[in-house]
């Protein structure tokens, strides 16, 4: 019983002390977008891989270069559920005029586990 306990400590410590979050930078640069720093907003999007389901949306308005990022519990879509990895990531930039004018994924478009907190996300031109 002692062993059993000892084991389901240890289990439950390990599941727990991953940092439910994952943080990162948004760059810009060498890009024909037209992007003003301080003016629209950016949105770093955490998806499912699978289902490429956005899980949690980090919102700033008035963006300057480079922008830093975490995505934590509170920026979950469905308040209800809980963060999960690993998620690929993605960043959108809209101007004041709400259009979207720029688009990027995180390194080599892979997923990334949570308590990551060097995420890059380099934003360019839209096809």
């Amino acid at each position: 019983m002692k062993a059993f306990i000892l084991i389901f400590s240890f289990l439950t410590i390990n599941v727990f002390a991953v940092d439910p979050k994952i943080g990162g930078t948004v760059f810009f640069k060498n890009s024909n977008a037209k992007i003003v720093e301080g003016e629209g907003r950016i949105l770093v999007n955490a998806k499912d891989p699978k289902t490429l389901k956005t899980i949690a949306v980090f919102n700033f308005k008035g963006p300057r270069f480079p922008q830093a990022f975490v995505i934590t519990a509170k920026n979950l879509v469905n308040k209800n559920s809980m963060i999960y990895g690993p998620l690929l990531m993605e960043a959108e930039f809209y101007n004041k005029e709400n259009i979207l004018v720029a688009r990027g994924v995180s390194e080599k478009n892979l997923p990334v586990d949570l308590g990551v907190k060097n995420v890059q996300i380099n934003l360019g031109p839209l096809p």
